[in-house]
């Protein structure tokens, strides 16, 4: 892309004499003729106010001729030394710069070939001047004051110098077709690269562009290496100067002008016989053998312009820095502002945000092409003139190819939110920015950051737009980080009612952790009222969490101080918040209302008595089971021992029986196990009421003791409040009597002395009252041996009158089986069920039970005793054959 930087406006249209160098400073330029010559002019500059075109009109000042058969070769002004030096034949000769006398007290160097002067002077006098000249066989550093010249430092080189160039310590010498590069401190060379026409110049500080093989313009640095991509010159080149940021070149038709941004042609000139090029502070000539030209640069800010609507971003931006001073820092900004828009559109973000941050921009300008972005309050206007053409950046992307728009818009958007992020610090309409950031991590599902966001700005109270914020964050269902733009906002009761409907499920957010959070944030607030209004909604959720609003301490500061009446009437529906917070009012706070340690032991001596109940129920089950069992076990026996009488008892002469039939054992009864409560969950809730019975100091023990006292199975208990009412030899006598614990009496008689030693008063004599427990008989004791012994007479009297009328069974039973006596036939061939023979053998005598089971008579010891199940059978008949 081309570019009108320059304006080609003559200076001097014609001399009478052949150019062969000049130099310039100030608004004085000096001339060297091919005829020996030193011409010296003013220049004036003038620009019409009407046609805004400059020109220059031109006075003659001095005329000196140093030689009348060789050039002038070369010329350097040094305003601070007020000199100028000309060199002549190999000779340099120091002239005033503005008589043009030779000054004839300084030496005149000899065997010069080329010099330069230093722009980056390294000498301690601010009024030298350093010249590097180069001689046969050496480079040589000059120092030039106003009377005198002297060598400062020397580098020899293998061939004569046909151009140097200084920059510092840094001498650029063209030899013999080679580039050299030495350091005149050091005396170090480096080798670059062969030439074909030489022609170099100095860029930079420490760059030098030297003209390279193939026609390529080499930018060579301090160090030997390249730092930029050569320039392609179309001819060849007699001369090169710089003017930032363009590099001039001058060829015999055309002067071109290069970027170094991107090395390419910007503007071609056409000038014909052209041969010097210079920048002298700024002020560009160009000279021909006849005239002298001045390439005057268009005004920068033209050319940024310009640069911009092309959209060459860098070199307009680069232009802009170069010229733009304090005066033009607003332009200067503007510029970084519409680069980066530029660059924006362009999706290169990393460039767009160093250009908005470099530029300052201010954020709304950002968000403005981002539609919904910028709160409806804001009162931000656009720049005039606009810094931009972008309407709405959705559309935009939408419309151009490169991708798909909504992958576009993503991205600019996650830039878009970085870039506020880096503003916020600032303080620069923060309401507006805050409301930005929230309304893109929204739109941008990052709900971790969003989180994040808000509570770090928590502690500074967040400013934004709150109800756009709020409906956007409902919109997305984003509950969760609705609630911390409330309470980052300083709006705490809007914050509680968002939880309270997350927590009661009304309202659903997998981001939401939970009841804990709720009670965090509670407490975090400090406020007394907000935990007394929404403890209910957390004791709904979960009373453990919820009973810690009252004995938590809220991280970093002071406890929060409650009335406990009040808040054991708040949780009173709650039995477990409620005993926790007696816990708290005991344990922790160490109150001694008798009335908190009373309810407190009481809870636990509740749950006891139902366990307790619970246990005794079951057990008294399991043991009417196991009596039932045991008589249906008798009545079995005794329906089997008739049946067998009545059949015994046939008038069949006859009786047919198998006598492999064995009897079998009616059924045994057990003790059903306990199906109700586990003794186990019994024993931990005693243990529980035993620990809370020794914590506790305060309570009302006889309250406590009627609760227990009906309760077998809670002796230990009864016997630890019986001593705390002092009542200790009822307790020893519960302890020895009912429980015949003597151990436990032991301890308990240890444990009391213990505690009675730091009280006052009498200790009484508790091992004494132990011993007469003791001794004493239990209670009822001589009631239940009479009773015994009442039980036992008559069990024996029952039990003779039972043996009598079994004796008249028996005798009645033999008289009816003597009346009906007869042999008994059996069907099939028998065998004794003891012995396992025959019984068909002759005289041979044999026993039958009721239970069916045969055997010899002399098988069976006791003919009244199954020899096989042992039962007792007073109806056994005894033949023989």
């Amino acid at each position: 892309m081309s570019i009108k930087a320059f304006d080609l406006i003559p200076v001097i249209e014609r001399v009478d004499f052949r150019v062969s160098c000049f130099e310039a400073c100030g608004n004085e330029l000096y001339l060297g003729t091919e005829d020996g010559q030193v011409v010296h002019y003013s220049v004036g500059e003038r620009t019409d106010s009407e046609t805004v075109e400059t020109s220059y009109t031109i006075n003659v000042l001095a005329r000196v001729q140093l030689s009348n058969k060789h050039s002038i070769t070369c010329l350097g002004a040094a305003s601070s030394t007020g000199r100028l030096l000309a060199l002549v034949d190999g000779l340099i000769f120091l002239l005033d710069l503005k008589t043009l006398e030779t000054i004839t007290s300084a030496s005149k160097t000899k065997g010069v070939s080329t010099f330069c002067l230093n722009h980056s002077p390294t000498h301690p006098d601010p009024f030298a001047l350093e010249v590097c000249v180069g001689r046969r066989r050496c480079v040589q550093l000059l120092v030039v004051q106003e009377d005198r010249v002297s060598v400062s430092r020397e580098v020899s080189c293998p061939d004569p110098p046909c151009a140097v160039s200084l920059d510092g310590v840094w001498a650029c010498v063209a030899g013999h077709g080679q580039y050299c590069l030495y350091n005149l401190a050091t005396g170090d060379v480096t080798q670059l690269f062969p030439y074909d026409a030489s022609c170099d110049g100095r860029t930079w500080r420490e760059e030098f562009l030297l003209t390279g093989p193939s026609g390529l313009g080499m930018f060579v640095s301090c160090d030997g290496v390249s730092i930029r991509p050569p320039i392609s010159w179309s001819d060849d080149v007699l001369a090169v100067a710089y003017h930032h940021p363009y590099i001039l070149t001058v060829t015999h038709q055309f002067v071109r002008i290069y970027s170094v941004v991107d090395q390419q042609v910007k503007q071609t000139v056409r000038f014909s016989g052209g041969r010097l090029v210079g920048n002298f502070d700024g002020q560009v000539y160009l000279a021909s053998a006849s005239s002298v030209y001045c390439l005057m640069p268009q005004p920068w800010h033209k050319q940024v312009q310009v640069l911009l609507g092309e959209e060459r971003v860098e070199e307009a931006v680069e232009l802009c820095e170069q010229h733009g001073g304090p005066q033009h820092e607003q332009l200067v900004l503007t510029v970084l502002q519409r680069a980066g828009f530029l660059r924006l559109l362009q999706e290169q973000y990393d460039a767009a945000a160093d250009y908005f941050l470099r530029g300052r921009l201010d954020p709304r300008e950002l968000m403005h092409v981002f539609p919904g972005l910028l709160p409806a309050s804001s009162d931000f206007v656009r720049a005039v003139p606009p810094l931009h053409r972008i309407v709405n950046l959705e559309v935009e992307f939408s419309s151009a190819g490169g991708g798909s728009g909504k992958d576009r818009l993503l991205r600019a958007s996650s830039f878009a939110l970085e870039f506020l992020i880096a503003c916020r610090g600032t303080g620069y309409h923060s309401e507006d920015v805050n409301t930005g950031i929230v309304k893109l991590l929204c739109g941008l599902q990052r709900v971790e950051e969003l989180n994040r966001f808000l509570d770090e700005a928590t502690s500074g109270r967040l400013r934004c737009d709150v109800a756009e914020c709020a409906e956007q964050l409902s919109t997305s269902r984003l509950f969760f980080a609705l609630h911390k733009l409330y309470h980052a906002c300083g709006e705490n009761e809007e914050a509680s009612d968002v939880l309270v409907q997350l927590t009661r499920g009304q309202l659903h957010d997998a981001h939401y952790p939970g009841p804990r959070y709720f009670r965090d944030f509670l407490l975090s607030t400090g406020s007394k009222d907000l935990i007394l209004r929404y403890c209910s909604v957390l004791l709904d959720a979960d009373p453990a969490v919820a009973v810690t609003l009252f004995t938590g301490r809220p991280e970093g500061k002071p406890a929060l101080k409650f009335d406990p009446q009040e808040v054991l009437v708040l949780l009173s529906g709650v039995q477990t918040a409620r005993v926790a917070y007696l816990h708290h009012l005991v344990d922790e706070l160490q109150l001694t209302d008798a009335d908190y340690h009373t309810e407190l032991v009481l809870h636990y001596a509740d749950a006891a008595v139902r366990l307790a109940k619970s246990v005794s129920l079951d057990r008294a089950t399991s043991s009417d089971r196991a009596a039932s069992s045991d008589r249906a076990t008798s009545s079995d026996r005794a329906t089997s021992s008739d049946r067998a009488t009545i059949s015994c008892g046939t008038t069949s002469p006859v009786r047919r029986m198998s006598p492999d039939r064995a009897a079998s054992p009616g059924p045994v009864a057990s003790h059903a196990q306990t199906n109700g409560v586990p003794d186990e969950a019994l024993q931990e809730a005693r243990a529980q009421f035993l620990q809370v019975l020794e914590r506790c100091s305060y309570y009302d023990a006889s309250a406590v003791l009627a609760r227990i006292r009906h309760h077998k199975l809670l002796q230990t208990e009864k016997a630890m409040l019986l001593g705390r009412l002092g009542d200790h030899e009822r307790a020893l006598r519960l302890l020895v009597h009912e429980m015949r614990d003597y151990h436990a009496a032991e301890e308990y008689c240890a444990h009391q002395l213990q505690q009675l030693q730091h009280l006052d008063g009498p200790i009484p004599p508790l091992y004494l009252l132990m011993l007469k427990a003791y001794l004493l008989p239990r209670p009822g004791y001589i009631t239940t041996t009479i009773t015994l012994l009442h039980h036992a007479k008559r069990k024996a009297s029952l039990q003779r009158g039972l043996a009598a009328c079994a004796l008249r069974q028996r005798r009645a039973l033999l008289a009816t089986l003597q009346a009906h006596a007869g042999p008994l036939r059996l069907d099939q061939p028998s065998v004794c069920m003891v012995c396992c023979q025959r019984l068909s053998s002759p005289r041979c005598g044999f026993v039958v039970y009721s239970s069916g089971v045969v055997a010899h008579t002399r098988c069976t010891p006791d003919v009244t005793t199954c020899p096989l199940t042992g039962t007792c059978a007073a109806n056994a008949h005894t033949r023989h054959n």
